[in-house]
């Protein structure tokens, strides 16, 4: 006979593990020796699996000895991921059967990005943090920012004093240290920004740089 897989809810916090085996009772009505064990769970999760306790792949076929160290770390708070497992016992494959992990705790909220115009002289230097201003209703620190600018801008960015690509990513520190330095050609250029703070990214919001005016902010 196919081995028998029961699949056990559960309800965990965000980033507390389950056992594999705490999840699936598995049993083989003929005695034999589980040999192989399939996890999987679907790509968008947030949560993953571990495996002596370092991070695996979301679908993969671990022995007896590695199921037994198997665990499985839930995602974000306020989500319910489905995991799926099926059992070998050298001679079959049993059915695919599924338990349900759902993550409780505070639901993460993405940041928010707001937005400032500026008009500048050709060639002047603006912090990114006078043109963006970032906030997070959980109180999350920011990770990373990612900037993007039009390709054919005049003006450019940069880091530490160094210019950079027209799109980057870059981490909270380089942020604060980051400027926008307006193009030699007259008209607006539109840049746009995004920030994330560990679980979600926000929105994308744009400002838009004048060259050629007198350096004061616009109404």
């Amino acid at each position: 006979a196919r081995p028998e897989v029961t699949g056990n809810n559960t309800s965990l916090d965000q980033g507390e593990a389950v056992n594999a085996a705490d999840l699936f009772t598995v049993v083989d009505a003929d005695g034999d020796h589980i040999e192989k064990y399939f996890l999987w769970s679907g790509n968008d999760d947030s949560g993953h699996w571990e495996v002596g306790g370092v991070q695996v792949a979301n679908s993969l076929i671990v022995t007896a000895e590695q199921f037994a160290s198997a665990k499985w770390v839930a995602g974000q708070a306020g989500t319910t991921e489905d995991l799926w497992l099926q059992a070998y016992d050298g001679k079959e494959w049993g059915d695919w059967v599924q338990a349900d992990v759902t993550a409780t705790g505070d639901v993460n909220v993405a940041p928010e990005v707001a937005a400032s115009n500026f008009s500048a002289e050709a060639g002047q230097k603006i912090a990114l943090t006078d043109l963006f201003s970032l906030t997070d209703a959980n109180g999350d620190p920011i990770e990373e920012v990612f900037m993007w600018t039009g390709v054919g801008a005049s003006g450019h960015w940069e880091v530490d004093g160094e210019v950079v690509n027209d799109s980057v990513t870059l981490t909270a520190d380089q942020f604060e240290s980051a400027v926008w330095v307006a193009g030699s050609v007259g008209g607006t250029e539109e840049i746009w920004l995004k920030a994330y703070d560990g679980q979600n990214w926000s929105e994308w919001n744009s400002a838009s740089v004048n060259s050629g005016g007198d350096g004061n902010l616009a109404p």
